[in-house]
This record gives C-alpha cells, structure tokens and sequence, in this order.
C-alpha cells in the first residue's frame, strides 16, 4: 500500500535507517536521529555550509582543508586554496605572530582553550580585509591533525571602530577649540567695551564736570557739541556691538535684511563690494533656520573678508518648493577644498566643521567649491518646515536684488 504506514499505536515508525545502533539515545538528540547526526558527512555538509569561513591548516601552514565560505573570503578557487600557503595570504607584519602561535605545544584536548587574533589579508582582488580568527589546536587529533580555523570578516566593524576613535578624538579637539574661541571672543568684547564705551565715558564725565563749575566758559556751545559728539560714538560703538552678538534686524525684518546690513558693514570695513539677491519669492524663515543660517553666512563672510583677499562677494538666497539655500560666493585667492574637513584639519577649519555639524543636525548640507585663484563658492541648503513647502516653484526668470549692490565709498 502507498502513503504513509501508521503502527498499531497510532505513531509513524521510525525507518530503519534512522535507527540508533543503541537502545540508549545520546542526551540532547532524539534517538532516531541520533545515527544520521553522528554521521561524517552530516558534520561535513554542515561545515560545508557554514557563514563561517573554516579552515584546517599545519603549522607550517599547509592548507588541508576549507570550506565555502573561505573561498568567498579569499575569492579563490578551491584549487588556488589549497595550492596557496595560508601565510601567503597574510600581511607580512602579521605573519610572525600566527606562526608563533602555531608553532605551540600540540594539544587536542576538546577544552583545549581556543586562541583569537586579528589580521589582515590580502585576497586575489588585491583587497585587504581583516579577519577575527579563532584557532583551536588540533593537530594531535587523529581526526583532524591540524589547526582549525574559524573565521570572520570584521572589516566594517574595524573601520567603524577606528571611525569612532576618530571622531572622539576630533571631538575632543573641537571641544578644546570651542572654549578657546569662546574665550578670545570674550576678551574681545571686554577689549572693545574698555577701549571704546568705559574710555570714551571717562572723558564725557570728564567733560561735563568741567561744565559744571562757575559760569558758563566762552567755549560752551563747543564743549557741548564735543561732549554730543562722544555719545553719538557710544552709541555707534553699541550698536555695533549689538549687531555683532544678535542683530535685532534678523527678528523684526529677516534673514535676508539682516544679512544686507551685515554685507554693508563688512564692506565699510574692510573695503569689499557686496551685493544680495534673493530668487523666488519671499516668505518667512522660522526662528532656528534664521538663526542658524545667519551664523553661518557671518562666518563664510569674515572667512572672506580675512582671507580670500577677495575685491567683491556675494549672497544669494533661493527658495524651492522644499528646500531654502543659500550661496556665498567671492573671488579670492581660493584654497585646495580636498582637506577641507579631514579630521587633522579640526581646529584650523572649526567654523567650516561647525556649520557643516549644525546643518546636518536639520538634515540640511553644506558644500564648498574652489579653485586656487578663482575664488570660492559655498552652498548651504535646509530642507524647508511642512507649513512652508507649499511655496510656488521658482522660475529662472525670477531673479531680482534684495537691495543695490553695494560698494564702500558709495
């Protein structure tokens, strides 16, 4: 009869095959199944088939065997495995240490303890890779008569680890160069507080006690207008500090007019042409996007002023359905941007790094392209909050100046 074929107790019988050669199962395992899971070529398929790249090699390291996985690793044939030296496939530095540890006393004892190192080698892509291999001696095993070797891939791992030690190291650095920006812009500001507003009252008190005493001097109406003159320094020398922490103009008329008066006082200063356009039309920022992408035109224009050596610069600002940016361009001496951000570059570049940091913080992004002599152009650009991305497309021709362009002198 076909099918299946139940015994008297309801139960399928076992097959033959499958039957223990004993009436005592080893524990943990069914007792059917216990023959089939002693069996050399279950153990062989299983290994065969393992994630785990396995290897059994001599001290000398003669390849004896290895699974699947160890030619996906090595990305060779089974054939070039074996005709290959395992030692050949290691990076010099690495080779001395693994024959030392080949090289121990033989021991095949099961709790034998296992050995794990780490090295390098080079498959035949000409690729490097590191491995976590796990050694377990077993050439006084009759069965084996070798090393066997388990191993693993853990490049990714490596280079996430040394990317993570990296970057607590930058870290460290930016945090040490935060606290010496923070304290020369302290200084600064006690500096010009002295020098300018506690010098310039020291003589106004001075002045204005000359005034009091008798009657009026022949001089007075001149007295008067010297002593008007200091407080209108004063309040020049406030504003501009004013202006410098947190201008008022970014909260009462927006980014863009706050980075007009900006560019203007820049080139009063320095002696540069500025000019802002906006493209497309204008609509609110929110608070954080103000802010954060007005600290970080301030920075991208003193770096020019300081160091472009530039004759102009420019700000533009666009608006898409989705998305605001902003481009800083001049035409300076321009730089080599390939180091711009490597980690060694930490403190000498922590403006640029700052910005990039607190953009990405918005998932937003910054990018900056130069060429020596031919100035430099930086791009930031945000992703735009819900309310506002239903802004209407900008069109090409839609370009037109937040203000006249603006040159010193004029």
């Amino acid at each position: 009869m076909r099918g299946k074929q139940e015994s008297r107790t309801g139960k399928t019988p076992v097959p033959q095959a499958f039957r223990p050669a004993s009436s005592t199962p080893r524990a943990g395992y069914p007792g059917a199944a216990r023959t089939r899971m002693q069996g050399a070529e279950f153990f062989r398929a299983l290994v065969e088939n393992a994630a785990q790249a396995v290897m059994v090699i001599l001290p000398d390291g003669s390849i004896q065997y290895h699974n699947t996985a160890a030619e996906a690793l090595l990305t060779c044939s089974s054939r070039d495995v074996y005709a290959t030296n395992f030692f050949a496939f290691l990076h010099p530095d690495d080779v001395p240490g693994l024959q030392a540890i080949l090289q121990q006393k033989t021991c095949c004892s099961e709790s034998s303890p296992v050995t794990t190192v780490q090295v390098r080698l080079q498959n035949r892509n000409r690729l490097w890779k590191t491995a976590a291999i796990h050694l377990a001696n077993r050439v006084d095993d009759p069965f084996v008569r070798g090393w066997i070797l388990n191993m693993t891939d853990v490049t990714e791992r490596v280079r996430s680890e040394q990317e993570l030690q990296e970057n607590r190291q930058h870290l460290r650095s930016l945090a040490a160069a935060l606290t010496m920006t923070e304290e020369r812009e302290r200084h600064a500001l006690a500096t010009q507080l002295h020098d300018s507003i506690g010098q310039t009252l020291a003589l106004l008190n001075l002045k204005l006690g000359e005034l009091e005493t008798g009657d009026p001097p022949p001089d007075f109406s001149r007295r008067i207008a010297e002593a008007r003159a200091l407080v209108g320094e004063m309040t020049k020398v406030t504003r501009t500090l004013t202006f410098a922490l947190s201008p008022p103009i970014l909260y009462a008329l927006g980014l863009e007019a706050a980075v007009d008066a900006m560019g203007k006082r820049l080139a009063e200063q320095y002696g540069i042409a500025f000019a802002c356009y906006e493209f497309g039309p204008p609509q609110p920022l929110n608070e954080e996007l103000r802010i954060l992408l007005f600290q970080s035109i301030r920075e991208l224009l003193l770096n020019v002023v300081k160091h472009a050596r530039a004759r102009q610069a420019k700000v533009s600002f666009s608006r898409g359905s989705e998305t605001f940016s902003v481009v800083v361009e001049d035409d300076g001496i321009g730089f080599d941007t390939a180091s711009l951000f490597r980690r060694n570059h930490a403190v000498a570049g922590f403006g640029l790094f700052s910005i990039r940091e607190r953009l990405k913080h918005l998932d937003g992004s910054f990018t900056m392209h130069s060429v020596p002599g031919q100035g430099t152009m930086a791009t930031l650009s945000v992703p735009l909050p819900a309310r506002f991305s239903k802004a209407s497309p900008v069109r090409s021709e839609e370009v037109r100046p937040h203000v006249h362009p603006y040159s010193p002198g004029r």
